[in-house]
């Protein structure tokens, strides 16, 4: 017969993964990150960027998706 524990099973928390994190550049500062976009668009006049803070840092990342 299996042993019956004592303690009180833990709720489950989200656990971020900064794994996908650190596969993107990390701009210090959005002003770092809207001037690395403009550059970037200015290259690609087809490409539309927009930059966001990092859920998992004191930093920011570039995306093609909108964010408004």
């Amino acid at each position: 017969m299996p042993r019956r524990s004592n303690s009180f099973p833990q709720p489950h928390r989200h656990v971020p993964d900064n794994r996908t994190c650190q596969s993107k550049r990390a701009y210090a500062t959005k002003l770092l990150a809207e001037q690395a976009a403009e550059l970037s668009m200015l290259g690609d006049f087809h490409l539309e960027l927009d930059v966001y803070k990092c859920p998992f840092g004191n930093h920011w990342h570039l995306t093609r998706r909108s964010l408004t």
